[in-house]
């Protein structure tokens, strides 16, 4: 796991980036399933359960002697008669219980993506992005000091975008988001995920204008997600996002700028 240290003005140093991993791609026997909140004898629990004990033989053996830093990759395969935009099939649901089944903070960054085909996941080194993407991102930074467990957590991330002029709506269609998180050790960054993708209904839009942290986050068709842990950022978080309309093939990282703080 990286660590960085902020200096002693707070500045925290340029962010890192990381890319799709290239280790081998292993094809999935079955079809991801959402994150469920329900019951544990309730059937969507249980398939579930199923299905990441079929990750069990794929993950567990990188996990046995894991690199320093450690990336995985979610390719969620659709019919062709599936809308990838709409339906609720939201990316940071399908990685959530994979993190939490093999555990958050062994993973430097997760990465999925919604496509027609099949599904297969890839686990592997977390590698430096080494270039710039062909692809044109927009970018954000905002640090967050409420509780995570609060909605101010998510109010002052969405009112840091809103007070940013670079920051609309995109166009109606697919969208591509990747979010870094600089967190403390003792940060369990997958609890960020669904609040910090909840907080962005400034850039995805909102199917309701009176439910602001419902954004139409179901037309992210590619999602990053990438933590930095840091030993001196205390309880406060430190998040990058970067965005594009979704079209490109391309899974490389948006080039990165120093974000101000």
């Amino acid at each position: 796991m990286a660590f960085q240290t902020a200096d002693r003005g707070g500045q925290a140093a340029a962010p890192r980036r990381y890319r799709w991993p290239t280790a081998i791609r292993a094809p999935l026997p079955a079809a991801p399933v959402l994150a469920s909140w329900d019951r544990h004898d309730h059937p969507s629990q249980k398939a579930l359960t199923a299905f990441l004990d079929t990750l069990e033989p794929l993950v567990r053996p990188t996990l046995a002697a894991p690199p320093a830093d450690l990336a995985l990759a979610l390719e969620v395969g659709l019919p062709a008669t599936t809308p990838l935009t709409s339906g609720g099939r939201d990316l940071d649901n399908y990685l959530f219980p994979i993190a939490a089944r093999f555990g958050p903070a062994r993973f430097t960054a997760v990465f999925a993506r919604k496509h027609h085909g099949p599904s297969a996941l890839t686990i592997g080194p977390a590698m430096l992005e080494d270039q710039p993407p062909v692809d044109r991102w927009s970018h954000a930074a905002a640090r967050v000091t409420a509780s995570s467990a609060t909605t101010a957590w998510k109010q002052q991330l969405a009112d840091a975008l809103a007070a940013d002029p670079s920051v609309q709506v995109l166009p109606a269609g697919p969208v591509a988001l990747h979010l870094g998180f600089r967190v403390s050790p003792q940060r369990n960054w997958a609890t960020l995920w669904k609040p910090a993708v909840d907080a962005l209904g400034g850039l995805l839009g909102l199917e309701d204008p009176a439910r602001r942290f419902h954004p139409r986050d179901d037309r992210i068709v590619e999602l990053g997600l990438q933590q930095v842990v840091d030993l001196s950022i205390g309880h406060a978080v430190d998040i990058d996002i970067w965005w594009r309309p979704a079209g490109s093939r391309s899974r490389r990282w948006p080039f990165l700028r120093r974000a101000g703080r």
